[in-house]
């Protein structure tokens, strides 16, 4: 789905721009995370410690896709750092793909793997 989706690809492009430059308030107030979702991702990027830079078009081609049902899908795709390329930090986004143009991305979590 996410590597055929260009209105996807260009969303989450836009979010790893809000984290990596440090916009958490604007995951909330567009909706992609709530309040204690995006201080969760404050502080895993914080605390993995190092400069997230924009994703290389090949991060699509190697992120994990979830069919949850109902037209919901779950996307894991690795964040890339200065230093280290594909890093161990992970965006996870919740997406409900209403049709084949439109989109929702419902929340957006990121971890350490």
């Amino acid at each position: 789905m996410i590597k055929d989706h260009e209105g996807v690809k260009n969303a989450i492009r836009n979010i790893v721009a809000m984290i990596r430059l440090k916009n958490f308030n604007e995951l909330v107030s567009k909706g992609f995370a709530s309040v204690l979702e995006a201080q969760d991702i404050r502080d895993a990027v914080t605390t993995y410690g190092r400069t997230i830079i924009d994703l290389p078009d090949q991060a699509f081609d190697r992120a994990y896709e979830y069919d949850l049902g109902g037209h919901l899908f779950q996307t894991e795709i690795q964040f890339y750092t200065e230093d280290e390329g594909e890093s161990d930090l992970t965006l996870i986004c919740e997406i409900s793909l209403t049709d084949k143009d439109n989109f929702l991305i419902k929340s957006v979590k990121a971890h350490v793997l």
